[in-house]
């Protein structure tokens, strides 16, 4: 097979020390053109790398007819649009991470894809390293008996206002977007599972405004847990352990093992008494093997292991994760927008239910904050001031046709209820799981289960929300 033609899309650091490299060390793929807004810098970058043709504009090199794959190191805040605008171009995409700033973007790169017959990456290099895939197969193979949990930290220093991933005037900026993608990605790499709801922590550093330590726990289900700290502002670490029910596996080095030096997995016994038990694997360079790898996804030769749609599941936790720091509290991860109705109903404690109204939703609306819900629509408006309950009752059809109904409840948090009525019809997009209306009878049982837990709860917090998160 010919040697897949790269197009690189800007002159970051990471493509001058890693990608290109990579790329040129790669047996299937070629560094073929790269572009900056600067053809200066361009023209600098080509002659440094043997690259054959050097453009002044991104739009130029996608133009050009012999690239066939595009690598994006550019800025956070643009990776979706320059995905999406190089699968228009016929190109297939690998982009770095994170893929989009919030999971909600994936779908127009997913419809870009599809559109296009292209292939689009996530440029995680760590599932591509041997260790990570014999770590996972110790896993699923027994070695730490049942896994439970997950700890990582990957922090460093920067604080330089110059570094793009300092400065708050850039979406995606922040040591959360930067570090955690990877925390999460690994999580569920190794637990072979997605998370279902998210708790974190986030410190802000008060002169550049953006994130410079941030912890958080992902609650995988099942008993499984995974909590990581990340952080811009604090001593170099990277790592990763597990602990299962009979032993735990721990990876020194966890993201970016140093290249030349054989990488480590090392397994203890449950009691801490028997000697840990090393296994080496032998030097590599990730970045040349994801380069190999999707050159042959590109040339048919192996399927993809890593789609959109896992870019989707990290991008959700991360959403959750954002969620949580902001209102204090749980945010679900594990959901997905299913077109469906809605009609609000109101229980003012003597007083007989009546039907307030429906309207036209934009926002997902299966979990609230505790505060206000106000719902954006046409025509007129109605404040409801809520004295004990409001009950939301949901009447939905998935996207595989499956339909059926649920009631949720919140109790107490709410003043009122902004209501606007479109003529009695309601489109809503209502974040649901996946499994939601498979058993609607079972999902009543669980609410009034819940139902009256949360009565108990009522009595002794004056203010809180029930969380609905239904998988």
């Amino acid at each position: 097979m010919s040697a897949v033609k790269w197009g690189i899309l800007g002159t970051a650091r990471i493509a001058a020390v890693q990608a290109i490299p990579a790329i040129r060390e790669s047996a299937r793929g070629e560094a073929f053109a790269i572009a900056s807004r600067s053809i200066e810098q361009a023209r600098a970058t080509a002659a440094r790398f043997e690259i054959a043709r050097a453009y002044g504009s991104y739009e130029q090199l996608l133009a050009d007819p012999e690239v066939e794959a595009i690598y994006i190191p550019l800025p956070n805040h643009l990776h979706a649009e320059w995905t999406v605008r190089a699968a228009d171009a016929g190109k297939h995409v690998l982009c770095e991470k994170p893929l989009t700033l919030t999971a909600a973007e994936v779908d127009a790169l997913i419809e870009a894809r599809d559109r296009n017959g292209v292939i689009i990456q996530e440029a995680f290099v760590f599932p591509h390293h041997p260790r990570w895939q014999r770590a996972r197969a110790l896993i699923r193979a027994g070695a730490v008996g049942t896994p439970r949990a997950i700890q990582a930290a990957f922090t460093h220093y920067n604080d330089d206002p110059a570094n793009i991933r300092n400065q708050v005037d850039l979406p995606g900026s922040g040591g959360m977007m930067d570090l955690g993608c990877y925390a999460i990605a690994g999580a569920r790499y190794l637990f072979d599972a997605d998370p279902r709801r998210a708790l974190a922590l986030m410190d802000t550093d008060p002169r550049l405004g953006v994130d410079r330590l941030g912890t958080a726990l992902l609650d995988f289900g099942e008993g499984r847990q995974a909590s990581f700290v990340v952080g811009k502002q604090t001593a170099r670490q990277q790592w990763l352990s597990l602990t299962g029910s009979e032993a735990r596996l721990e990876l020194p080095n966890a993201f970016h093992p140093p290249r030349g030096e054989p990488s480590e997995i090392r397994i203890s016994s449950r009691e801490g008494t028997a000697p840990v038990q090393t296994e080496q694997i032998e030097p590599c360079s990730q970045f040349v093997l994801q380069s190999d790898a999707f050159c042959r996804v590109i040339r048919g030769e192996q399927a993809q292991e890593l789609p959109l749609e896992d870019a989707v599941a990290n991008m959700r936790a991360l959403d959750a994760i954002f969620r949580s720091a902001a209102s204090g509290g749980w945010g679900p991860s594990r959901a997905r927008p299913v077109r469906g109705s809605m009609a609000y109903a109101l229980d003012r404690g003597r007083t007989p239910r009546d039907q307030v109204g429906e309207e036209e939703v934009e926002q997902p609306a299966s979990f609230l904050q505790p505060e206000d819900v106000e719902v954006e629509g046409r025509g007129q408006t109605e404040h409801v001031e809520l004295h004990e309950r409001a009950v939301l009752q949901l009447d939905c059809d998935t996207a595989a046709g499956e339909h059926g109904s649920a009631e949720v409840v919140v109790y107490d948090v709410l003043d009122r209820l902004v209501v606007r009525d479109l003529d009695d019809r309601l489109e809503a997009r209502v974040l649901l799981g996946k499994d939601l209306l498979k058993d609607v009878a079972a999902m009543r049982a669980a609410l009034a289960q819940e139902d009256g837990e949360m009565g108990e709860r009522r009595e002794r917090d004056a203010a809180f929300v029930r969380e609905l998160v239904l998988w």
